[in-house]
């Protein structure tokens, strides 16, 4: 086990160099705002963090299984939990007593009952859950945190979330539903099943969303399974391959403008000021057949990087999609940061085309791993913050297991529409909300 101490005191980054140590933490303000303390950070009491792997095969939803991990997320894990043992206050737990830090079988506990009842047992007063939830998971159902439940901190979604928005194709039709109303700007789509003619469907998707299309399975992980299809010979035979595994398949309008991808951190427990906000706008490329390729061995910043606030600032498109993600994670009542990738349509808006509820954590720190920075990760080091200070942000944003276990029984947009209330999409406006100062790319968003 390896302890450190949590910071206690939160600076405005514009007064601040990029973090070093974790005595800065947790919040940037506007220049004009004063230092914040948030409760959380100034209990003398350690934080004992047990991070969890995945162990168990997702259940089927819709006919369709969310594909495991290679690893189980142990790899992310080990880099959260190795990273977070530097820090003060913190204790991390891990199922060995002197991890080694190039091995990752040795920082995470299994998410199954057996393993939170062992982290539970060692003294966790915090879980960070690294893996996909949903209404079966052990977070929500064993009994064996009935005792501890409205005490265990987790940095994770609600387990009942996932029922609704895994579900690509339910939740895709949700945000075309509200798109008028929010403002939003989803992309046109199809589900196709299986138990109606197929080629009868099709023939619709290609009169109404033209050629080349996106053809994606509705529940997946990375880019498994997605495909642009530029023949109608092409998206007969990738839509039966897929329908040989599932119920049903999304035809999708294909976007042939930059895609990116944007990480929104949710409010701060308890904290009135607290808002969903995004971190900047992260660019994609080196595309193969017009998809991101993901294969879990090529570094993210090999094909990544977040824009620079003057970027942002020269088109207001990026300010907009930034505003729309904010709305969207408000739509879930997400309690933990999610990953939003989007792309640029013909008519230069960008369209929310996938929504991430457990994106990847990878980052420094583990031998080996210098390059491994997670896509949220890059867009927080253009706000200055180190991986250290990405990590405390995401700490800081944990809830009682029992509040978790409470929400996304049923699915409630009223948040999102406050959301959507508060901001804006005109460049002067988005720039007012950015809180800009003198210092480069520090204050890009006040986070309180």
């Amino acid at each position: 086990m390896q302890s450190a101490r949590v910071a206690t005191r939160i600076l405005p980054i514009k007064h601040s160099p990029p973090l070093q140590s974790p005595v800065r933490s947790m919040a940037t303000v506007s220049s004009n705002s004063s230092s914040l303390v948030h409760p959380s950070t100034t209990s003398p009491t350690p934080i004992r963090l047990a991070v969890l792997h995945q162990s168990l095969t997702p259940p089927l939803l819709n006919g369709v299984c969310k594909p495991a991990k290679p690893g189980g997320y142990k790899d992310s894990g080990s880099d959260i939990a190795h990273v977070l043992s530097q820090s003060s206050n913190i204790d991390v737990l891990t199922p060995v007593d002197r991890p080694d830090p190039t091995n990752q079988d040795h920082w995470t506990f299994p998410e199954d009952a057996g393993g939170l009842l062992d982290a539970v047992k060692k003294g966790a007063t915090h879980v960070w859950a690294n893996v996909h939830t949903y209404t079966s998971h052990p977070l929500q159902t064993s009994g064996v945190l009935e005792d501890v439940q409205q005490a265990l901190m987790v940095v994770g979604q609600p387990p009942r979330l996932a029922d609704w928005a895994d579900d690509k194709a339910w939740f895709g039709e949700y945000l075309r539903s509200r798109a008028a109303e929010l403002d939003l700007a989803p992309p046109r789509a199809k589900l196709v099943s299986r138990q109606r003619n197929v080629t009868a469907q099709l023939e619709q998707a290609i009169a109404q969303l033209g050629m080349p299309l996106i053809v994606k399975p509705p529940r997946g992980r990375g880019s498994s399974g997605v495909a642009r299809c530029d023949t109608q010979g092409e998206l007969r035979k990738h839509v039966d391959t897929l329908l040989n595994d599932g119920e049903s398949v999304i035809v999708e309008e294909y976007m042939p403008g930059e895609e990116g991808t944007v990480a929104v951190l949710p409010p701060r427990p308890g904290d009135p000021h607290s808002e969903y906000r995004a971190l900047p706008f992260v660019q994609r490329f080196d595309h193969t057949d017009g998809v991101m390729a993901y294969s879990g061995k090529t570094p993210v910043s090999v094909n990544s990087r977040a824009l620079t606030l003057q970027e942002i600032q020269a088109d207001q498109n990026y300010g907009d999609i930034m505003r729309q993600c904010e709305v969207v994670a408000g739509l879930l009542q997400a309690t933990a940061p999610i990953r939003i990738d989007v792309r640029r349509a013909a008519d230069r808006r960008f369209r929310v085309f996938d929504v991430n509820l457990k994106p990847n954590y990878t980052g420094p720190g583990r031998p080996g791993r210098d390059d491994q920075m997670n896509l949220m990760g890059l867009g927080a080091a253009s706000l200055g913050w180190s991986y250290s200070r990405f990590l405390h942000e995401c700490l800081a944003r944990a809830r009682p297991l029992a509040q978790l276990r409470r929400m996304g029984g049923h699915f409630n947009g009223t948040v999102g529409e406050r959301v959507a209330e508060k901001k804006v999409s005109t460049a002067d406006g988005f720039a007012e909300d950015l809180h800009l100062d003198d210092a480069p790319l520090a204050g890009m968003r006040a986070f309180a």
